[in-house]
């Protein structure tokens, strides 16, 4: 009665609804789908509708930008930023009294895994201001300059919208009557990375001290760890306001030499394990300055735990609506003549093991993204699903994370199964071909293996639980059960075996590229070819019997195998072709 009747299917069929007159070109606030033969004609079938929520997307597990002379491609920039001599500027030098206009911000194209431990850095320069007009014999004190910009993690705003977001705000400033310059675009805080709502922030506040020209200067440098979430308004007791409240996790004040045109380097560093985020100012840093205590996948929605990462520029005067204060706030604050263009110099990210991963070598999740394939970029494709309410209480950002593990395993054993397949041999070539049938042969079992012993048999009986389920939480509990056992039957869960599977494909890989070598008519002697192929038989040979080693004492100790398990180590191993001695 609750899932024919209730409101789950109530919710279904208004989407399917809403999916099917989309797709036929009607908008959702109008007329109704004609009921022609004509327009019936034109429905799309279920499945493409279905399918159409999938995308494929390419999320990098590492970048780095030494420089910015090749990067037009790889960032988008917002505003007054712009690539000059192999650095990206924040900000503009230009006439008036301000030092830096209003709007800059440069975003990575690409999303950032961020649900893992990670190291990010980043290095950028501070543009000092012009010489003052003394002379030699009357040197004058040089005036205070700073600047002010976050590196920002955000999950919803696209580099693309947020460039189509600043032209509208121009738009709607120059069609207001304020046009009083800098800081003056329609709501003053649009400009700032708090108006993108869900963000975490490192804040870098930087300013040079007055001195006199004789002096070497001194920097203060402020480090503030922030979030800016829609639920914090709530908080504050002021949820009207229209400035987003903000959350200080952690923060550090430190001064450093200043002297013209140098360069400060800023690491941030997430340990996934022991849920912190560690900030490190300067080059021989070894203290992190500051330390906040976050659990990233839980404090924001990451998608399949993936952000947005991007610099944006702020006013020094500017100050944030923070979550329980009673200080003033000011929306509208214009740049000053104090503000100054910074440059983002280089800019890097890289995966991270924790400590204890890396003692005791239980970094599973980095250990089955660096080994997903024979080839890096497996790891970095992920299977996006945007799934329509209320399909978000059963397929949850986790379930999609776990299916994502299962994806990269299949099209790892497909891509190598077709790679064999293309693979041009010469006739004559007879190690070659003994070695390709070999690798096709193992290939080809675990891929049927996984395919129809787990995913179709699995599959079937989670239709069957469904379709005689009699509440919401017997279908939650089918497919948790399903994806329960996708998860440990393809041996997702046993990640020494796993990682020998991958050391296969690997192998596959280094053949398929030595065979290419061979068709490209690349000069390479028949005995160092036949020694080569002999030792990656051998290295073939000694993994599959690993393989088998580990199957077979699963299979004896049961461990949650079925008995598919016992078949593929007959199929794999018959008449004991690669062991002769493994007892199945």
């Amino acid at each position: 009665q609750e899932l024919s009747f209730g409101p789950w299917a109530a919710a279904l069929a208004e989407h399917e609804a809403q999916a099917g007159a989309e797709s036929l070109g009607f908008g959702t606030g109008g007329g109704s789908v004609p009921s022609t033969p004509a327009a019936s004609s034109r429905r799309v079938p279920l499945e493409r509708l279905l399918s159409s929520r999938f995308e494929i997307r390419f999320v990098p597990r590492s970048f780095e930008l030494q420089s910015f002379t090749d990067a037009a491609r790889q960032v988008r920039l917002v505003g007054t930023a712009r690539l000059a001599g192999g650095q990206a500027e924040l900000g503009t030098q230009g006439a008036g009294s301000s030092g830096a206009s209003q709007m800059a911000m440069l975003w990575l194209n690409s999303k950032l895994r961020l649900s893992q431990s990670f190291q990010h850095a980043f290095s950028f320069q501070v543009h000092p201001p012009p010489p003052p007009g003394a002379t030699a014999l009357v040197p004058g004190a040089l005036p205070e300059f700073g600047c002010r910009f976050a590196l920002c993690f955000q999950p919803h705003w696209a580099p693309g919208d947020i460039q189509k977001w600043r032209h509208a705000m121009e738009k709607t400033r120059d069609g207001g009557s304020d046009r009083s310059g800098a800081g003056a675009a329609g709501s003053g805080h649009g400009a700032y990375w708090t108006a993108l709502g869900e963000c975490l922030a490192l804040e870098v506040e930087y300013c040079v001290l007055p001195h006199r020209a004789s002096v070497a200067p001194v920097a203060e440098v402020s480090l503030s760890l922030l979030l800016c979430h829609p639920g914090l308004a709530g908080e504050s007791g002021d949820s009207s306001a229209p400035s987003p409240a903000v959350q200080r996790l952690a923060s550090a004040s430190l001064k450093t030499p200043a002297p013209p045109k140098m360069i400060h380097l800023v690491r941030l560093w997430h340990d996934a394990e022991h849920k912190q985020l560690q900030v490190f100012f300067g080059a021989d840093a070894v203290a992190p300055a500051c330390t906040a205590e976050l659990d990233l996948g839980a404090t924001m929605s990451l998608e399949l735990g993936c952000a947005h990462a991007g610099f944006s520029l702020l006013p020094l005067d500017y100050q944030h609506r923070f979550v329980g204060a009673n200080t003033a706030f000011e929306e509208e604050v214009p740049y000053s003549s104090r503000d100054r263009p910074v440059s983002i110099v280089s800019w890097r990210h890289s995966p991270r093991s924790s400590a204890k991963a890396a003692a005791d070598g239980s970094g599973r999740l980095e250990t089955e993204d660096a080994a997903s394939s024979s080839s890096a970029w497996f790891a970095s494709l992920g299977l996006s699903y945007k799934v329509p309410w209320p399909l978000p209480l059963v397929i949850t950002q986790n379930c999609l994370e776990r299916y994502n593990r299962l994806f990269r395993l299949l099209l790892a054993f497909r891509h190598a199964h077709l790679e064999l397949q293309h693979v041009e041999l010469p006739r004559k070539d007879l190690l070659a071909w003994a070695l390709r049938s070999e690798l096709s042969f193992f290939v080809s079992q675990v891929l049927s293996y996984f395919q129809q012993d787990v995913i179709e048999a699995s599959h079937k009986r989670l239709l069957d639980a469904v379709e005689h389920s009699s509440s919401f939480d017997d279908v939650v509990g089918a497919h948790e059960d399903f994806l329960a056992t996708l998860t440990t039957h393809c041996f997702l869960k046993a990640p020494e075996l796993h990682n020998e599977l991958m050391a296969a494909l690997r192998i596959t890989s280094v053949f398929v590229q030595s065979a290419a070598i061979g068709a490209a008519g690349q000069e390479v002697s028949l005995g160092r070819r036949n020694m080569d192929l002999r030792r990656l038989q051998g290295e073939f040979v000694a993994t599959v019997k690993s393989v088998l080693r580990m199957m077979a004492s699963m299979n004896r100790q049961g461990h949650g195998m079925h008995t598919h398990l016992s078949q593929l180590l007959l199929r794999l191993d018959y008449n004991g072709y690669f062991s002769g001695e493994v007892e199945t």
